[in-house]
């Protein structure tokens, strides 16, 4: 990680920007001035860490420029799962910060990154300096649990379609009875269940 300056072009570019985030869209353009200065715009290189998993939650970051990827270790193993890709203007690890928890995942740079870090020393009194930080930060965290919430769609069965013989006699008659459930069709190992 490596510190850069928020000055000339670069300081304009990042107001701007500012207004962008979740986490700020709902504050004044006359207080992006202030989301700045309690912020340190840092670097990194591909592959390069920007936060890890079970490491306490310091500070947060907003992606301003570069792709990363949410990793997350699987418990008791060696191995590991990526969630997916985040960009700007994405916030990583305020939840963390807020609960006062260790982080739940690793973040590493797919590419070179540029993003605004706020420490948690700096973060907490946002509350107080920045009118409308308390409401803008509710606000962009109800956004995103409604978001990651939301009811997957479910694809309806094309009643001319009918199960064969073979699939129907996956399941005990009584399982299907009282689960209300009925085997559909089977592709390799994957067995497709209707239900009501």
């Amino acid at each position: 990680m490596q510190n850069m300056a928020i000055q000339g072009e670069l300081r304009q570019q990042i107001t701007d920007f500012v207004g962008k985030v979740s986490l700020f869209s709902s504050l004044d353009a006359s207080q992006y001035e202030k989301v700045i200065a309690a912020a340190k715009l840092v670097k990194f290189e591909p592959h390069e860490p920007i936060m890890r998993q079970g490491e306490p939650s310091d500070s947060f970051f907003v992606l301003v420029r570069g792709k990363a990827s949410i990793i997350v270790a699987k418990e008791g193993t060696d191995e590991s799962v990526e969630l997916g890709q985040v960009e700007p203007p994405e916030s990583l690890g305020e939840v963390g910060v807020l609960m006062e928890q260790d982080r739940s995942a690793t973040v590493l740079a797919s590419e070179e990154v540029l993003a605004l870090r706020f420490d948690a020393i700096t973060f907490k009194p946002m509350f107080d300096q920045i009118p409308n930080f308390g409401f803008a930060l509710c606000q962009a965290l109800a956004n995103r649990l409604t978001a990651t919430t939301q009811k997957v769609p479910i694809k309806q069965l094309d009643e001319s379609a009918l199960p064969q013989d073979n699939v129907l006699k996956m399941l005990p008659m009584g399982f299907m009875q009282r689960h209300r459930v009925l085997p559909v069709k089977m592709d390799g190992n994957v067995l497709t269940l209707g239900f009501v």
